[in-house]
């Protein structure tokens, strides 16, 4: 039976919209051509997309304790001991990030700045081919290592069967995971969350000009893309 509370609201609502913002920046940057009208949306979303990280990384000091970096396993020999206690049989499943996920949290977050940075500097015409190998370089990675993720999240539900699959939804684990669990998760911090990042959505949809395809944001003008006429 899960109990333990281990992961707070800001969190798991990270978790999902990190999530969903890159699947729905990837379909649109591969089914839709660079001169239609839809795929500014996908910068859009990528822009909005780089708040979550910036929160992530602040969370990553501020929030509770299996929130922390601090509190990740990223020593090789930790993701080593880890794999091999795991696939023999052990169960010692920490209650926070294990080894595996705690590698994956801070890749995602490095490949994620990758594509904004990048991205960045493809709307700004700098870097010229650089950015957008770059850009495309990590787009590809963050996927393979999304479904990676998924896929040791499955192999771990099918062996343990602990639920472990629902930990990002309920905040809970199996009650005999090594580790403490928070006493608070947070919901009012996961409430302004989501009220901010609603907030951001609006103010980036006002401030964006579609015919002309320009972005006045925080002072700045972003042109996203050729601005011709929509098809």
């Amino acid at each position: 039976m899960r109990k333990k509370l281990v992961y707070d609201w800001p969190t798991r609502i990270f978790h999902w919209s990190f999530a969903i913002g890159f699947l729905l920046a990837f379909a649109i940057a591969k089914t839709q051509d660079e001169d239609s009208f839809r795929f500014p949306i996908h910068m859009l979303i990528g822009l909005a997309w780089s708040s979550l990280i910036l929160f992530r990384i602040l969370w990553g000091w501020m929030g509770t304790a299996h929130a922390r970096f601090s509190g990740f396993s990223l020593g090789v020999s930790s993701l080593f001991s880890y794999l091999k206690s795991f696939f023999g049989g052990v169960d010692q499943e920490p209650a926070g990030h294990n080894p595996a996920s705690s590698w994956v949290a801070v890749l995602m977050l490095i490949l994620g700045s990758g594509l904004v940075l990048s991205g960045l500097l493809m709307v700004n015409g700098q870097a010229g081919e650089i950015a957008e190998e770059v850009h495309e370089w990590c787009g590809n990675g963050f996927l393979i290592l999304a479904g990676t993720h998924v896929a040791g999240v499955l192999i771990h539900l099918l062996r343990k069967k602990d639920g472990i699959a629902f930990s990002m939804v309920d905040g809970r684990k199996a009650q005999d995971t090594l580790g403490q669990a928070i006493p608070d998760a947070k919901p009012v911090s996961g409430v302004l969350l989501v009220l901010s990042l609603i907030g951001l959505a609006t103010g980036i949809y006002r401030s964006y000009d579609s015919p002309t395809r320009t972005l006045k944001i925080a002072g700045f003008t972003l042109v996203l893309g050729e601005g011709e006429e929509r098809d």
